[in-house]
């Protein structure tokens, strides 16, 4: 066998082990424009550069028939390389979103590495104390009506950059928050609009391919620490119709 061909069988291999993990990713762990909005594409792009780098590649610069040790060598790669995998889909599972939490006037994203054990243990419902695996899940937050809870939460925000999205004990159901969502969104239409403040042209692109119309949608900003993203939510009932990759002045 020669070494093209010995990289060639482990590049087949490589593709069959990353195929599901990246599928898993982008289907649930980073649906629709959270895959690109909140890093998933960048990082599985870097996780299918090293796989390539510590797997055919390495293959293809070791490989030598009939070479000493050659066995040994090409267990030390596939080792690396499932430990390089096994890191790399970890990074992606602790990353993902978990809950998309509307908080006074916008949604805000909490990545399940933000929501800490304590936090989810305090939950306002047992459903909250959980990180969704499936995508994730879209809520709202109500602020404390005690003034010490308020100054806490003040200081955990000064102090630490805590916020209200990464507390799950200020958790309500989505329904509950209904009112408040529709009245902090903004219309499409209209020349202070999302459509005419949005440079991306995603927000048109969508109500073309969805056959959507303008006034049938309103308009709230999705913030991350990884940027801007834009959801689109029913101008009747306030249900989140989709989220795109644009970011609205």
């Amino acid at each position: 066998m020669t070494r093209g061909r010995a990289a060639a069988i482990h590049l087949a291999l490589s593709a069959v082990v990353l195929a599901p993990v990246l599928s898993v990713a982008v289907l649930l762990w980073y649906p629709g424009a959270f895959f690109r909005g909140l890093g998933g594409a960048h990082l599985a792009m870097l996780l299918v550069a090293v796989q390539l780098c510590l797997g055919p590649l390495v293959t293809f610069i070791v490989f030598v028939p009939g070479k000493k040790h050659l066995r040994f060598d090409l267990a030390a790669i596939a080792v690396l390389q499932a430990a390089a995998l096994a890191y790399g889909t970890w990074v992606l599972f602790v990353a993902r979103p978990a809950y998309v939490v509307f908080v006074k006037d916008a949604f805000k994203v909490a990545t399940a590495i933000e929501l800490e054990d304590a936090e989810l243990a305090a939950a306002s419902a047992p459903e909250y104390a959980r990180l969704p695996r499936t995508g994730p899940r879209f809520l709202a937050a109500r602020l404390p009506t005690s003034r010490d809870e308020l100054e806490r939460l003040m200081f955990a925000g000064a102090t630490y950059g805590i916020d209200l999205h990464q507390l799950p004990r200020y958790y309500i159901p989505y329904a509950e928050g209904r009112m408040e969502i529709l009245a902090a969104s903004r219309p499409l239409e209209g020349p202070a609009g999302a459509l005419a403040a949005d440079r991306s042209g995603a927000l048109a692109e969508y109500l073309r391919s969805s056959g959507r119309s303008a006034a049938s949608l309103r308009h709230l900003p999705v913030l991350s620490r990884r940027g801007e993203m834009s959801a689109l939510v029913d101008a009747s009932d306030a249900g989140v119709v989709a989220v795109v990759r644009a970011a609205v002045d």
